[in-house]
Order: C-alpha cells, then sequence, then structure tokens
C-alpha cells in the first residue's frame, strides 16, 4: 500500500480533485467528468491538478480551476479534498495528501486482457465498470475488496456530442477531407523508461507488416479521407522517416505524441472508420455503430506475453486483417460503403456497455455523492 501522510483535518464534501496519468496529461474517464460536473453541478468545486503548464494554461483560459499539482494551491486543493477521481492510481493526484480522502478509481477502459488492480496496492471508494460481465465472470480486483459499480466510463459520454472537437477542426482546416480514418494500435511490451518520466519502446508495426504509404495515400486521397495515427500514451513514435513522411503527407496525419492534452476521444466521434488491434477503446467505439476493422498482426507474440480474457474472434465485430495489404482491401470496401458487421457490433457492444444511454458521468456523481453521505453519516453514528 502506498504511504501517504497522515493528517488528521475537516476535508470539504464540496471540494472534488481530478488528475490523469500522474498528472501529465489531460484525457480520459477524468478529464470527462471534471468537465460534466463544472456543467451541471455548480454546487461542487471541481479542481484538476497536473504538473504540465499547458494544461493549467488550456483550462483557466475556459474559466476552469486548474493548479500546479507541487504547488500551495495544488497542496491546498488536495489537502481539503471530499474525494478525488484517477484513472489509473493514486499518482494521478497528489497521493502523499490522500489520507481520510476516498479515492474513485474510474479506470481506463474494459479490458481485453488480464490485469488485476490488487497490483497498485491502492484502496478505493468504488471502481466504475461499462459491463455487466465484469460483475460477475471477469473481474478488474476481488469483489470482495473493490466495489465496482456499473455507470458506464464518463469518457464515452462525449461520443453522442454533434460538436466537432477543436483538434479535428484543425485537421479538417489543413487537410480538407470528407472522412476520417482513425488507427488507434494499443502498446505493446511493457514500457521502458529514459529516467525522465518518458516511455521509450517504440511503435513498429509498419515495416515488419508491409505498410506502404504511397498505397495509403492513393486510398485515401480517393475518399477524399484522412489517415490519422494516434498511438498510446506509452507508445512513442521515434522513427524519424516515416514521422517525416506523415508530416509531409496531405493524407495522411500522425497525432502528436508529447501534446498533454490530445485526447483520443475528440476524434473518435468524428470517425468514420476506426482501426485497432487490441485496444479497449473500441468498446466505446461500438456505441456509435460504425465500422470496425481489427489488425491483430502479432496476436501470437502478444497472447505469449499477456492472457486474453476472451475469444478474440468472438468480440470483434469487424473484417481482421493480418498485414496492412488486407487492412488496405477492407479499408477500400468500407469506404465504399460496404458494412456487414452492424448486427454484431450492436450484439458485441450490449455485452460491453449495460448502458446505453448518455448518463453516465451523472451515475458516478450520484454514486459519489451518495458514497460521502453515506460516511458522512457513519462517522455522526460514531461520534
Amino acid at each position: 500500500m502506498l504511504k501517504r501522510i497522515c493528517l488528521s483535518h475537516t476535508r470539504s464534501q464540496k471540494l472534488w480533485v481530478f488528475g490523469a496519468r500522474e498528472r501529465f496529461r489531460y484525457d480520459e474517464n477524468s478529464k470527462h467528468l471534471f468537465e460534466y460536473v463544472n456543467r451541471h453541478r455548480p454546487d461542487i468545486h471541481a479542481v484538476w491538478l497536473t504538473r504540465d503548464p499547458a494544461i493549467r494554461h488550456h483550462l483557466r483560459a475556459q474559466g476552469l480551476d486548474a493548479r500546479m499539482s507541487h504547488s500551495i494551491g495544488g497542496y491546498t486543493a488536495q489537502f481539503m479534498a471530499g474525494i478525488s477521481f484517477v484513472n489509473v492510481s493514486y499518482r494521478d493526484v497528489n497521493w502523499f495528501l490522500l489520507y481520510g480522502c476516498p479515492v474513485v478509481q474510474l479506470w481506463h477502459g474494459t479490458p481485453m486482457m488480464e490485469n488485476d488492480l490488487k497490483y497498485l496496492g491502492e484502496e478505493y471508494a468504488f471502481v466504475t465498470l461499462a459491463s455487466e460481465e465484469f460483475l460477475t465472470k471477469q473481474h478488474l480486483g476481488d469483489p470482495k475488496v473493490f466495489d465496482f459499480r456499473l455507470t458506464g466510463y464518463p469518457r464515452a459520454d462525449s461520443l453522442a456530442r454533434t460538436d466537432i472537437a477543436p483538434a479535428v477542426k484543425h485537421l479538417k482546416q489543413r487537410y480538407g477531407f470528407d472522412k476520417l480514418v482513425l488507427y488507434v494500435p494499443t502498446h505493446r511490451r511493457p514500457p521502458q523508461w529514459d529516467g525522465k518520466g518518458k516511455p521509450v519502446v517504440e511503435y513498429g508495426l509498419f515495416g515488419p507488416y508491409g505498410f506502404d504509404f504511397h498505397a495509403m495515400e492513393a486510398l485515401m486521397e480517393k475518399h477524399n479521407a484522412l489517415f490519422v495515427l494516434k498511438l498510446h500514451p506509452l507508445q512513442p513514435f521515434a522513427d524519424a522517416a516515416s514521422a517525416e513522411h506523415f508530416e509531409n503527407s496531405s493524407f495522411m496525419h500522425l497525432a502528436a505524441h508529447d501534446d498533454p492534452l490530445a485526447d483520443v476521444f475528440d476524434f473518435m466521434r468524428s470517425t468514420d472508420v476506426l482501426i485497432t488491434d487490441f485496444s479497449s477503446i473500441y468498446f466505446d467505439f461500438l456505441l456509435l455503430d460504425r465500422p470496425v476493422i481489427f489488425t491483430p498482426f502479432d496476436i501470437k507474440e502478444m497472447e505469449s506475453t499477456r492472457k486474453f480474457r476472451f475469444d478474440y474472434n468472438e468480440i470483434t465485430p469487424g473484417p481482421q486483417a493480418h498485414d496492412w495489404p488486407e487492412t488496405l482491401r477492407h479499408l477500400d470496401q468500407i469506404l465504399n460503403g460496404a458494412d456487414e458487421f452492424s448486427e454484431s457490433r450492436q450484439r458485441v457492444c450490449r455485452r460491453f456497455n449495460h448502458h446505453g444511454d448518455n448518463n453516465r458521468c451523472s451515475r458516478v456523481v450520484n454514486e459519489a455523492m451518495q458514497y460521502l453521505l453515506t460516511m458522512e453519516s457513519k462517522s455522526k453514528e460514531q461520534s
């Protein structure tokens, strides 16, 4: 269990603290819940903690309360907070000031592969889930230890929005495309670090599997589409020649890996076709009922290093490709209007998204409020 400073003081139930990925990014479930609270719950003071000045500046420009985590303001917010919300671990906020502050683990998606919260050595007020299956057959941890709540993931509410995210508007102005193809591979091996908190295991699924830049550009030009590569935060893209090709292309775009404000869900709601392999975000994308191409190029290697929770073929409602030429053939057919998987997408979507509405944020807030009221009632009984 992570050690935390033990201090006795009164916390404010109306002060809520949020953070993401060790306070280096502004994305995922914490971001979407933070924005919901600011829009719909004026009775709650929401504070975002960050280590990046760009995030603080971005949020303050919108009139939101964002503080550098290692500042007097950041320490004060965490010290007085009635509850905290994280995506990955305690380190998404000022973990050393959490004593007496309940933490809600929002997590970062329905996992396709085995993992267990016990390895983090943390305790939570509750943990959010999107699928009933993870209450019954699959578990993120021992249900006797962790309190799992079937709220749905806050980030999925954003998929119902009809406005275009600023990041996508910028791309439309730059490239002038009609259709957006989003490629989101998951990270491979456990990340290695450079000593400065940055991952150094590079993405390497282009060359070995026949990726042809000119063929991709020709296909995108044919359909007036844009191919966007958005890598996992733990998987940098350091192939200088390929990066330069993306930079100079009129039909392909590499989403900035080091942009702390980059959020894949900003792209997803404008995406016409998703390409992915083992990333859990496609479970969310199924809510849009749009085509998905699955690219399990290295599935045998993945199976040898991590255990799958499910039969891959059973939960992937879309064509599978085993190299890039096959991927492009499927993509061409889909962009021409072919789609044979709508029924299976809806079936898998119902299995992994228990709630088909857009009230996930509201449910999480209600669960948090009820938790705080229960704790307050218990405290009064004990006193």
